[in-house]
């Protein structure tokens, strides 16, 4: 019995469980359709047993029709098989002249269909190969070019970290120049420091001297004004028999008197004609 008999059998076989399973797909389509309309609630495990068998029959839907796709295609493969068959046990007799022995012939025909089938396949294995051989070539292009983007990356992070390093190197630098002049402005904030108390204390010093010399001028102020006190009453009595003398010799003396200056070396003194008159 031909294998291809016993594959169509099959093949009638899994279509009839295939249309079973779309009748109960369709049952279980217009229960999912009648309780939607119902608006009956269902728990959690019936939902997601009903999203199970839903998947399930869709996946046998899918499994379905690529069965009917391969069994056109193998009746396709079929009718050309028996036509390549015949014309090559056709060609097979031409050549060997063999009537008799259909054995032979059929051994002929099947280990050239293997070669022929090995060639064909070793053939379309090189074809994918070389469709591999492409996509990864097209891999290794698209690679180098992330590779030739990432090394301008680079180049550009490294000359932004030198941009970096200089301007931190700069800044370091500015910072050892502000602490010089921290430096500076220490040394002349205690100079000028220093300064302003020398300054104070020499000020300080004058202020008290100053206050010195004007106690004692005002002490030698007092004293001359009690002279010219008792001098004025000495002169009271002193005008008697000598009145005209006495006049020009006091205007001379309150001439002299008025050119008394108020220093501590000079003193005031009293003429002799009024101390030998008194």
């Amino acid at each position: 019995m031909p294998a291809y008999t016993i594959f169509n059998t099959v093949l009638k076989l899994t279509e009839e469980k295939i249309q079973t399973v779309l009748s109960l797909k369709s049952n279980v389509l217009s229960v999912a359709n009648e309780s939607n309309s119902s608006n009956s609630e269902f728990s959690d495990m019936e939902k997601e047993v009903l999203k199970s068998q839903m998947s399930i029959l869709v996946s046998a839907a899918k499994f379905a029709s690529m069965k009917r796709t391969y069994k056109q295609n193998f009746d396709k493969f079929t009718e050309g098989f028996h036509a390549f068959f015949d014309s090559v046990k056709s060609r097979v007799e031409m050549f060997n002249n063999i009537l008799s022995n259909s054995e032979d012939i059929d051994k002929i025909i099947s280990d050239y269909i293997t070669q022929y089938n090995t060639i064909t396949y070793k053939k379309m294995q090189n074809e994918d190969l070389r469709k591999e051989i492409e996509l990864c070539k097209s891999k290794v292009l698209q690679n180098k070019q992330l590779i030739d983007n990432d090394s301008i990356t680079f180049v550009t992070l490294k000359d932004i970290y030198n941009n970096i390093q200089n301007s931190a190197n700069k800044i370091q630098y500015e910072i050892l120049g502000m602490s010089q002049i921290k430096d500076k402005i220490s040394f002349w904030k205690n100079t000028i420091a220093g300064e302003f108390i020398s300054m104070k204390q020499k000020n300080n010093r004058l202020q008290s001297s100053f206050m010195n010399s004007s106690v004692g001028l005002v002490g030698r102020m007092d004293i001359t004004n009690s002279t010219l006190d008792l001098t004025a009453e000495q002169g009271e009595g002193v005008f008697s028999s000598t009145k005209l003398d006495n006049d020009a010799t006091l205007s001379v003396t309150l001439q002299k008197f008025g050119d008394i200056s108020m220093f501590a070396q000079k003193r005031f003194t009293m003429p002799n004609h009024l101390i030998n008159a008194n």
